[in-house]
């Protein structure tokens, strides 16, 4: 498949260059002799003749007429005449220049040595910045917030955006709250009932950046919502090529044995991260602070069970999330040979309090009865 693109590529260039030459040696000659109609120049000796004074002032009367009749030659005439000027004005400094060697020399290397002094006040930048004519807000509300009071914040913090895009830029604004324990969890970046993030997508013909809005919308949600954690993102294609899948252009990653440790440290990080001017944002997607439940899995006790504890957390996520068990994935019926995809799932709400959770049964492989979590 890259080979054919390649040729087509070339097939395309080759083409465009056949036809650039064929306008080039057919159509643009034919236009220049249509309508632009230069006139020889003439010698300024002097006439021997009456008659050939009277063709002379026949020719210049001739030629103001051109001039004035076809508009292409005027502006030939114009154009040749500024460049005369530019050559002459160039060719005498060059001379100049040539009769004060040292003198060039030394202004150059002063102008080099002010041209270097103003690095410091430029910008840089690893790719151009574009404009994708949308962005997203990642919102982190405190841990263990209630799904109901995370919709709350984040209806408020739409009235901030209408508020500060404006109504002939605004297009769409669409949110999504919270997460669903199934598949669909995948394509969310959101961790927990207290997260959401909100797409703004700007109309084509806005008059003010994406950057410009994301800016004003920092400052405001800083002021109205200061215990919301707030990120933006351009959610532009460049950008995600550019950051490699990450959210962010700059990517710290962190690791360790204890989890506390680490998280403590990422978050002593980020603060001095914020106080750099050229940063604006800092997001830590994890969220220990949670409110959950740790399990510890005896594993010696376990182990006499014939119970591993992979076995025994997939059981306990199957049963919080009902996820589907599929053992074996096909089931084929010996009678007429068809392919039946079986699934085993909890009930809904299955588990409703801690001792709901505990009741969780557990069975080892091959073995024929169950023991409950709690054992």
């Amino acid at each position: 498949m890259p080979l054919l693109r390649l040729r087509a590529l070339a097939l395309a260039v080759v083409l465009a260059l056949f036809a650039s030459y064929a306008v080039a040696m057919t159509v643009v000659p034919l236009f220049c002799a249509k309508f632009i109609r230069l006139q020889p120049e003439h010698s300024s000796a002097p006439y021997s003749t009456l008659g050939g004074a009277e063709e002379a002032v026949e020719e210049v009367e001739e030629e103001q007429r051109i001039r004035r009749t076809n508009i292409f030659r005027r502006i030939v005439i114009a154009f040749n005449q500024l460049f005369e000027r530019l050559q002459h004005a160039y060719e005498k400094a060059i001379g100049v220049c040539l009769d004060r060697p040292v003198l060039v020399v030394c202004g150059f290397a002063a102008f080099v040595a002010v041209s270097f002094a103003l690095f410091p006040f430029l910008g840089v930048a690893f790719f151009p910045r574009t404009d994708p004519g949308q962005f997203v807000v990642n919102v982190k509300v405190p841990p263990g917030t209630r799904l109901e009071v995370t919709d709350e914040y984040v209806g408020k913090m739409e009235q901030d955006i209408r508020d500060v895009v404006s109504p002939h830029d605004m297009n769409m604004i669409v949110s999504n709250i919270g997460i669903t324990p199934d598949l669909s969890a995948i394509y969310t970046s959101n961790s927990g009932m207290h997260t959401a993030f909100i797409q703004v997508s700007l109309k084509e013909d806005h008059k003010t950046s994406s950057f410009a809005y994301m800016q004003r919308l920092r400052e405001r949600f800083a002021n109205d919502f200061p215990e919301v954690s707030a990120y933006f993102q351009t959610g532009g294609l460049v950008d995600s090529v550019v950051n490699q899948g990450q959210p962010a252009p700059i990517d710290i990653r962190i690791g360790g044995s204890d989890l506390d440790e680490p998280f403590a440290f990422a978050g002593s990080v980020a603060a001095r991260v914020k106080t750099l001017s050229s940063v604006n944002d800092v997001l830590i997607p994890q969220d220990l602070d949670y409110p959950g439940l740790e399990l510890n899995i005896d594993r010696e006790h376990a182990a006499l069970l014939g119970i591993s504890p992979e076995a025994a957390l997939d059981n306990v996520i199957t049963a919080l999330t009902s996820d589907t068990m599929i053992s074996p994935s096909f089931w084929v019926d010996p009678k007429t040979g068809n392919n039946y995809f079986l699934s085993v799932q909890y009930p809904d709400n299955q588990i409703k309090t801690l001792t709901d959770l505990k009741q969780i049964p557990l069975r080892a492989p091959g073995a024929a009865n169950t023991t409950r979590l709690s054992r």
